[in-house]
């Protein structure tokens, strides 16, 4: 490292000599040495530069240097990716010591980066100006398949790979998705099971229509949207506050995936989760029927003691949690285990995809501008809903939902909001019935158990704490027999009863725009959508005798054009 710094001196005082415009840009940073006094410990062993030159030089056990059996480029980044890991380590070491479990930003201590079996591969990232139209020629050598290197790639194998033709099959990919023009940079190797998967890293141009609303708020915030994502969703949030433009609400349900209730007037959309559930229930019903008969009587043994001592308090001994690790892994490193695990990923990717593609294309085509999203911190942690209803609620992975949604929706300059939903199914959105917040609401109550209640036994006091309940009664309620209704207590007419998501994806509209309330002008019906593995998210069409029920539930006719692939017996709708 002296000697690097020797270099960079010298280089510093040669531009500083050389005068005019060199001089202007000559910048001088010195590398971190290590010696008897570091400032920064961590900063010094995770810079790239000492990374790079110590692994350079390194040894493996039989005197081959393995910095050397890749590109340099390769190496490097593999580098990268290690000292991400250690940094993103050591960055969240802060927050936690900081106070950020208590202040809800984590639910435990973070964990250094595990390092891979001996068995094991890492992921491998290349650029893709190296690699060109092929992949990297191998030409004749023999590429090892495992790590003893006993077994190598055939020739079919060997064949198939050189020619392989990477760059049109990027190409293809990023036409598929829209993005022409991108510029490939990194092509990622991952492993995955039994496979490997290729992702490649495209840079592209921002296509943010310019009288879009992000545009205008990119211009206007500036640096603020630079920052992490909770502090740029705070931004947007206060940015769209007081703002009066088209926008939409979602609300996640029980029964049905999502509901969308729009500020333009457009019916709602209720979209079905039935297939989602049908489905995932049938592939999880196999994984479970797997993992039991995998599973060994010693394994059950280790598992039953560990959740009687967690009762009690106490935790099994080093020498349980050992034997139980290692029987949990046979089970999972299982191939007909993680096939099953692969074809449900596979299904649910595609599921939150065309999903994600069909909310944005609704947003896009009714003009809307803003989309809100409820997101609660630790949302699934001690939900107390049976095991069954608790499966179902934890099935999709919504943060993954909600981030498809945000990257579609930026590309077309709508912009994603996200904020706390307590309370949104619980409050009547028609009687404008104020909004509470959890947060807030434990406050209060705290705050509230300070104070002296001794008047409350004179009779004007009782007779105000109950005027005070009479206006504090709720103005409508959820039915618990029948999930997808929601009564309003003060209204009579079509009013009295709505859906209970689109009442709840309209109160997630007013938690986002102060000044949103009910009036006559939006439409609390609603059409009932599903996520076909053909068409993307659709319509839905009841079918009983000749008679046939359209997808507007809520109104007495639809407009809408009916798809005749799209007809479903009424029997079965509780299969979609």
């Amino acid at each position: 490292m002296q000697s690097l710094n020797s270099d960079r001196q010298a280089k510093f005082a040669a531009a500083i000599a050389a005068g005019g415009e060199k001089a202007e840009k000559a910048k001088l940073t010195l590398l971190p040495v290590l010696g008897d006094e570091v400032q920064n410990l961590y900063r010094t062993v995770l810079d790239i530069t000492v990374l790079d030159n110590v692994a350079r030089q390194r040894p493996d056990q039989h005197g081959n240097v393995i910095y050397r059996r890749l590109p340099a480029k390769a190496a490097q980044l593999v580098l990268a990716r290690y000292r991400n890991a250690w940094s993103g380590y050591f960055e969240a070491q802060k927050v936690f010591a900081a106070g950020g479990a208590a202040a809800g930003a984590m639910t435990g201590a973070p964990k250094p980066p595990n390092y891979l079996a001996k068995a094991d591969r890492f992921v491998l990232e290349l650029p893709l100006t190296q690699i060109g139209s092929t992949l990297i020629g191998l030409g004749d050598r023999q590429i090892p398949v495992d790590f003893e290197e006993t077994l190598s790639l055939t020739s079919e194998q060997m064949t198939a790979w050189n020619e392989y033709r990477i760059g049109d099959e990027v190409a293809r990919a990023a036409a598929k998705r829209g993005y022409r023009g991108g510029k490939p940079q990194h092509l990622r190797i991952v492993p995955q099971g039994r496979g490997i998967k290729f992702e490649v890293v495209l840079r592209v141009s921002s296509r943010l229509p310019a009288d879009s609303l992000l545009a205008k708020l990119m211009q206007s915030l500036g640096k603020a949207l630079e920052q992490q994502c909770s502090r740029r969703n705070d931004a947007l949030l206060k940015a769209v506050a007081g703002l009066n433009v088209p926008a939409a609400g979602a609300d996640r349900g029980l029964n049905n995936t999502l509901a969308l209730a729009f500020s333009t007037g457009h019916n709602a959309e209720v979209i079905s989760g039935g297939r989602l559930d049908l489905i995932l229930g049938r592939v999880d019903a196999q994984i479970d029927a797997l993992k039991a008969m995998l599973t060994t009587p010693e394994v059950c043994a280790l598992q039953a003691r560990k959740e009687a001592l967690e009762l009690a308090g106490e935790t099994l001994s080093r020498r349980e949690r050992i034997d139980l690790a290692t029987g949990l892994k046979a089970i999972y490193t299982n191939p007909a285990y993680q096939t099953l695990r692969a074809k449900r990923q596979r299904w649910v990717d595609d599921y939150l995809h065309k999903l994600s593609r069909g909310v944005v294309d609704l947003c896009a085509g009714r003009g809307v501008q803003v989309i809100a999203l409820g997101q609660n911190r630790g949302w699934k942690d001690g939900v107390e809903m049976g095991a069954q209803q608790n499966r179902r609620f934890g099935r999709a992975p919504l943060t993954r939902l909600i981030d498809m949604i945000r990257y579609k929706a930026q590309a077309r300059g709508i912009v994603v909001v996200t904020t706390e939903e307590s309370y949104t199914s619980k409050t009547s959105f028609v009687s404008n019935e104020p909004l509470k917040c959890r947060e807030d609401e434990k406050r209060s109550k705290k705050k509230a158990k300070k104070k002296d209640v001794e008047a409350s036994s004179q009779p004007r006091a009782a007779q105000a704490d109950t005027l005070k309940a009479q206006s504090d009664a709720p103005m409508g309620r959820r039915l618990k027999d029948e999930r997808n209704t929601f009564v309003n207590h003060r209204e009579t007419g079509r009013l009295a009863r709505v859906h209970a998501d689109v009442n709840g994806a309209f109160n997630m509209l007013r938690k986002v725009f102060k000044g949103f309330a009910y009036h006559r002008g939006l439409s609390l019906n609603y059409r009932l959508s599903r996520v076909s593995p053909r068409l993307g998210l659709t319509a839905i069409y009841l079918a009983t005798g000749r008679r046939r029920i359209g997808a507007d539930l809520g109104t007495a006719g639809s407009s809408t054009r009916r798809n005749p692939r799209n007809f479903i017996p009424l029997a079965t709708a509780a299969e979609l």
